[in-house]
C-alpha cells in the first residue's frame, strides 16, 4: 500500500493481504501483518517455490509542537485577556491565528493540525465582579455615640482592621478596600461631630395674670426646636 502517517501515540497495522509460505519483515516478524507505532521504513519479503518478492512502506510521523495556553485565568468584569499559543491554528471561537482577545467567562481551546494529526490545549477564563461597596453619604455623629460601618464582606479599612465592618466613635475620614481575586473596589465616607444642643430655660418662674414671659435657647449649634406646646421656634 501507500506510505502512511501515524500521529504520536498511535499505531497502525501493515498487512500483506494474503498468506505466503515464507514471510520475513524487516522487524524480524514472520506473520501476515505487523503492528507498528514508530516512524520508519518497513520492508517485507515473501517466498514461494524459491521465488522471492519484496515491497516496502514508509511510515512517517509529524513532529507536533507542544501547545500550552498557560494556567486558568481570572479577569475583572470590565477587563479582557489575550490568550496565546505561539502557533498558527484554530480556536473554538471560530478565529484562527496565534492569539485571541477574550472578555467573557468560558473554556477556550486551541488546536494545531499537521498531516492530519492534532494537538490541543484548553484554558478556563473566570470573570469576577467587583465587590459592591456602599458606605452611603457623608454623615454627622453625635458626641459619645457610635455607628456601624458594614460592607458585608471582608475588607481592609483605613483604621488597619481587616473585617467586614467596623464601629466608629469619633469624627474622621474612613475608607475601605475589598478584593475579589485582583479585582478591587474602594469606598469612603466623611464623619463629622455634632455637639449636643445647649438648653437652659433658667429657673422656675412665676407668671402674674396678664403678664407674658419669653424664654428659650438660641445657641448657635441648635438647629431644630420642639416645645411641649408644639411650637418649633
Amino acid at each position: 500500500g501507500a506510505d502512511l502517517v501515524i500521529c504520536p501515540g498511535e499505531s497502525v497495522i501493515i498487512s500483506l493481504g494474503s498468506t505466503w509460505p515464507e514471510i520475513e519483515w524487516s522487524t524480524g516478524a514472520e506473520t501476515m501483518s505487523i503492528l507498528v507505532d514508530t516512524p520508519d521504513l518497513y520492508s517485507v519479503s515473501v517466498t514461494e517455490n524459491n521465488c522471492t518478492s519484496m515491497d516496502w512502506i514508509v511510515v512517517s510521523q509529524p513532529a507536533l509542537p507542544i501547545v500550552d495556553l498557560g494556567p486558568d485565568s481570572v479577569i475583572c468584569e470590565d477587563e479582557s485577556i489575550t490568550l496565546s499559543s505561539g502557533l498558527s491554528g484554530s480556536w473554538n471561537t471560530g478565529e484562527s491565528g496565534p492569539s485571541i482577545q477574550v472578555a467573557m467567562q468560558g473554556i477556550y481551546w486551541f488546536e494545531y493540525v499537521d498531516l492530519g494529526c492534532t494537538v490541543r490545549d484548553s484554558v478556563f477564563v473566570e470573570m469576577v465582579q467587583y465587590p459592591d461597596i456602599d458606605l452611603g453619604d457623608d454623615f454627622e455623629l453625635c458626641l459619645g455615640e457610635s455607628v456601624l460601618l458594614d460592607i458585608e464582606f471582608p475588607g481592609l479599612w483605613s483604621t488597619g482592621v481587616m473585617d467586614s465592618s467596623i464601629v466608629i466613635w469619633e469624627a474622621g475620614y474612613y475608607s475601605v478596600e475589598a478584593h475579589r481575586a485582583h479585582c478591587y473596589s474602594f469606598g469612603d465616607v466623611l464623619v463629622t461631630d455634632i455637639a449636643f444642643p445647649e438648653i437652659d430655660l433658667g429657673p422656675n418662674r412665676i407668671l402674674c395674670f396678664g403678664e407674658e414671659l419669653e424664654f428659650g435657647s438660641d445657641a448657635e449649634q441648635n438647629r431644630h426646636y420642639m416645645w411641649s406646646t408644639a411650637d418649633t421656634s
